[in-house]
């Protein structure tokens, strides 16, 4: 009884290490993964990349707030327990439904697997090496960025 129970304190110890999650600030991601790999600025905001636990973590932060979460797994494909896992800490107290797969879009590299759609929008695409979340802030964001015009070029400075 008393293994069983050290077994299942270590599964719980890891399933929390293993994941940020959607709505953390930047500060807490940090906590959790300790300090970034790599940084990098995007038009619709910052990503910081993380390794852990056999993942590749790339975190979206709009103002200072984890709005995206994608997880490569490094070998194998990720597992049913840990798509569990994972839609449960990216829920931000909403439940998940699966898409019928002619919902899910086609022709686009990696193919997805399966998707997930909460009911503020927010999204989860799941394929064989990598899991992404994208929460409404994000996706609203990313369409502002591709709807703008691109800047003129300026001789500006020559």
């Amino acid at each position: 009884m008393r293994t069983l129970l050290l077994a299942l304190l270590a599964l719980l110890g890891l399933t929390a290490t293993v994941h940020a999650r959607l709505g953390e600030t930047e500060d807490a991601v940090i906590t959790r993964y300790g300090k970034p790999k790599a940084k990098m600025h995007r038009a619709w905001g910052d990503e910081e990349m993380f390794s852990m636990n056999g993942f590749n973590i790339t975190v979206t932060f709009l103002n200072g707030v984890s709005r995206g979460e994608l997880y490569r797994i490094t070998s194998g494909k990720i597992t049913d327990d840990q798509v569990a896992n994972l839609l449960s800490a990216n829920g931000e107290g909403y439940s998940w439904e699966e898409l019928p797969k002619t919902d899910i879009p086609k022709n686009i590299f990696a193919p997805i697997k399966q998707m997930w759609r909460r009911p503020n929008l927010s999204t989860a695409a799941l394929t064989d090496t990598s899991f992404e979340f994208k929460s409404i802030f994000l996706i609203i964001a990313q369409q502002d960025t591709a709807n703008q015009k691109p800047a003129a070029p300026s001789t500006r400075g020559f």
